[in-house]
């Protein structure tokens, strides 16, 4: 009975330790001058893969602006490039911006709707899947506090009237 409860809770709990292995996460928290937010985001980078990925926040004419990038070697123009988190698909509500060898960037004016916050909250808590192709990266689930904690209280400040990027 014991190799069978062992063997069922390698095969759960084996996708998360090889994301939380491969995957270094840390908050993106840029700040202005007079150390207001201008950006906030995640930013994951994986040495075994080659790849990093940026997820980010900041203002633009009082919009609320949400950019995905993707950096990679695999990467070729017109590749399939989305990230996947329990209830967000990047593919249905961001626009390429470059498509390029080597990088990807899109971007999605997400404020009328809750997606924007599903997307980082799922991410911090469940993880999510960035596929390239038809290659699939298992990003890791619970995020350190520290690195969500700074990502929140940065988008928390970043809403504020007076943080518009000019």
């Amino acid at each position: 009975m014991k190799n069978i409860v062992l063997s069922i809770s390698i095969i759960f709990i084996y996708p998360n330790v090889m994301a939380k292995s491969t995957w270094n996460v840390i908050p993106i928290v840029n700040l202005d001058a007079i150390k207001n937010p201008i950006k906030c985001g995640y930013l994951y980078e994986s040495s075994l893969n080659k790849i990093v990925l940026k997820l980010e926040k900041f203002v633009v004419n009082n919009h609320v602006i949400t950019s995905f990038s993707v950096k990679n070697p695999n990467i070729k123009k017109q590749s399939s490039i989305r990230l996947l988190t329990k209830t967000v698909d990047t593919s249905k509500n961001f626009k390429t911006q470059s498509d390029k060898k080597g990088k990807y960037t899109a971007t999605a004016n997400l404020e009328k709707s809750d997606t924007g916050g599903k997307l980082f909250y799922e991410l911090a808590i469940f993880g999510g899947v960035l596929k390239i192709n038809n290659l699939e990266y298992q990003l890791p689930s619970r995020l350190p506090r520290a690195t969500s904690a700074l990502y929140l209280n940065c988008a928390g400040d970043l809403i504020r009237p007076d943080n518009e990027i000019k």
